[in-house]
């Protein structure tokens, strides 16, 4: 059964089914091992529907855009397409299979959150089961060596400077938008949807801890991260 992917455009839904076949053409791990592919899309559209697969650069900083109408590339009908103007394009060598898509974090009631009410270009707060969310856009790209190696995850452009915090090594960044999420050995292979369960989810609540006046040391500690941490307004 085909994977459809959606997404809102001016008020407007367009949906396509994920050309597997078309997506496989851009990495060698994909080609070879065209069961894993499937497996990771299939994987994704379960626990994240609205992320989409698409076109992205080896080092992920951002999804490839049409050069005609800025719109994302995704596999789609036997070619590799815009979404917006569904006009082919052909992957180059430095590109890879990414996906990109929003994150969502709890925004507790605090006061050294409270005056930071404009997110980032790309970013959203958003209210769900009476709690806020900050939602934060991010791509992750697969790598050359998948799945002998972790994926490239990068943070929506701003976030960091949006939360008044400077990358290093105490909270986790490499820099200003890509987060270390494994310790040297500490990588087994998983899916990039367990990658971000596991890992992306946990980091970017304790970006929020950090954010909100705690130390690196107490803000990465702990694992559940979807219940208001330590009450309101400290």
């Amino acid at each position: 059964m085909d994977v459809i992917h959606r997404l809102t455009l001016s008020g407007r839904e367009t949906a396509w089914p994920v050309d597997l076949t078309a997506a496989g053409r851009v990495q060698r791990w994909a080609r070879q091992r065209p069961e894993r592919l499937a497996s990771e899309v299939a994987e994704m559209t379960q626990h994240f529907p609205r992320w989409l697969l698409a076109l992205a650069p080896r080092d992920g900083e951002q999804p490839v855009a049409c050069k005609a109408c800025k719109g994302l590339i995704v596999p789609w009908d036997g070619a590799w397409r815009c979404v917006v103007c569904r006009r082919a394009v052909t992957p180059q060598d430095t590109q890879a299979l990414g996906w990109v898509g929003h994150l969502p974090a709890l925004w507790p009631e605090h006061s050294r959150l409270a005056p930071r009410t404009s997110p980032p270009a790309g970013h959203a707060f958003a209210t769900a089961g009476g709690h806020r969310y900050l939602l934060t856009p991010l791509t992750i790209t697969y790598p050359e060596a998948w799945p002998h190696s972790d994926p490239h995850v990068r943070y929506g452009a701003g976030l960091l400077r949006f939360l008044g915090l400077t990358a290093n090594g105490r909270i986790h960044m490499y820099d200003a938008r890509r987060p270390c999420l494994y310790y040297p050995g500490q990588w087994r292979g998983v899916s990039v949807r367990a990658v971000l369960q596991q890992r992306v989810v946990n980091h970017l609540a304790s970006l929020i801890k950090l954010a909100m006046g705690r130390a690196p040391e107490e803000a990465f500690i702990g694992k559940i991260h979807d219940q208001p941490w330590e009450g309101k307004g400290h």
